[in-house]
C-alpha cells in the first residue's frame, strides 16, 4: 500500500481513497479485530503491517465515526509487543517502509 500510494495521500481527506482502502482492506481489518493476522507479528514487516491496518485504516473506513477509533489500543498494543521483541530492528524496517514517515516519528519522538 505505502509503495502504490503517494505519501501525499496518506493523511489526506480522500473519499476516494477511503472506498479503496475499504474494499481492500476491511476484511483483514475484521479478522485482526477480531485476533486473527497474529502470524504477521513474527517478522517486522508484517507486525508494521497488522499497525497500519489497525491504527490507520480505520480511520480511513470509518471516517468521521467512532468505529475509527475501535482497534487504537490492538494498535498500540502490537506496537509495544514489536518494539519490546524486535526493538532497533523494528524502528529501521518501519521507517524504510514508510519512507522515514509516521510510523518512527513516536520513537523519534521519546529521544
Amino acid at each position: 500500500w505505502f509503495k502504490e500510494t503517494p505519501q501525499d495521500k496518506w493523511f489526506a481527506v480522500d473519499p476516494a481513497l477511503d472506498a479503496e482502502i475499504t474494499k481492500r482492506f476491511r476484511a483483514a481489518w475484521e479478522l485482526a479485530r477480531n485476533g486473527g493476522l497474529r502470524d504477521w507479528e513474527n517478522a517486522a514487516e508484517g507486525a508494521f503491517a497488522r499497525i497500519v491496518l489497525l491504527d490507520q485504516f480505520p480511520r480511513n473506513m470509518f471516517r468521521g465515526k467512532p468505529e475509527s477509533f475501535a482497534t487504537d489500543a490492538l494498535a498500540l498494543a502490537e506496537y509495544e509487543r514489536t518494539i519490546a521483541e524486535l526493538g532497533g530492528g523494528f524502528i529501521a524496517k518501519a521507517g524504510e517502509l514508510a519512507g522515514k514517515n509516521g510510523a518512527i516519528t513516536i520513537e523519534d519522538s521519546k529521544s
